[in-house]
C-alpha cells in the first residue's frame, strides 16, 4: 500500500534488497552442502552398473574374491583396483531403493539377497 498510495518506491527497494540478501545467503549454504562429483565414478558408471547387474543376476556371492575375479571390460588396467573397491562398495550398499540404477528387477535382487543371507548363516 505504501508504494501504491503514497508513491514511496524506496519501500519496494527495501523489500527487494531484503529478499535478495536472504536468497544469496541460502545459495551459499546450498553451494557449500553440495559435494564435488566423483570423476572416477562418473567415468565408469556404465561399467559399474553392468558389473553389479552381472554379479547379481549371475547369483555370485558378495565377497572380495567375487569382485577381484570379475572380468572388468572397459576398465583401464591402471584403474582396476580402484574399480574393484568401488564395485564392492556398490554391492555392499545395494538395496531395494537403488536397484533400478543397475536395471535389476526386484525378483532378481530378492533372490540374490536371500542367497547372501543363506551364505552368511552357513559361515
Amino acid at each position: 500500500m505504501g508504494v501504491y498510495e503514497y508513491n514511496r518506491i524506496e519501500l519496494l527497494r527495501d523489500i527487494f534488497v531484503y529478499a535478495y540478501q536472504k536468497s544469496a545467503s541460502r545459495f551459499v549454504v546450498i553451494k557449500d552442502a553440495v559435494v564435488e562429483p566423483n570423476l572416477f565414478r562418473l567415468r565408469y558408471r556404465r561399467e559399474i552398473a553392468s558389473a553389479v547387474r552381472e554379479i547379481v543376476t549371475g547369483g555370485a556371492p558378495l565377497s572380495r574374491e567375487t569382485v577381484d575375479t570379475h572380468e572388468f571390460s572397459g576398465v583401464d588396467r591402471i584403474d582396476r583396483q580402484a574399480f574393484a573397491d568401488m564395485l564392492l562398495e556398490e554391492l555392499l550398499n545395494l538395496h531395494e531403493g537403488n536397484i533400478l540404477r543397475y536395471r535389476l528387477r526386484p525378483s532378481e535382487f530378492d533372490a540374490w539377497d536371500k542367497a547372501q543371507h543363506r551364505l552368511g548363516e552357513q559361515e
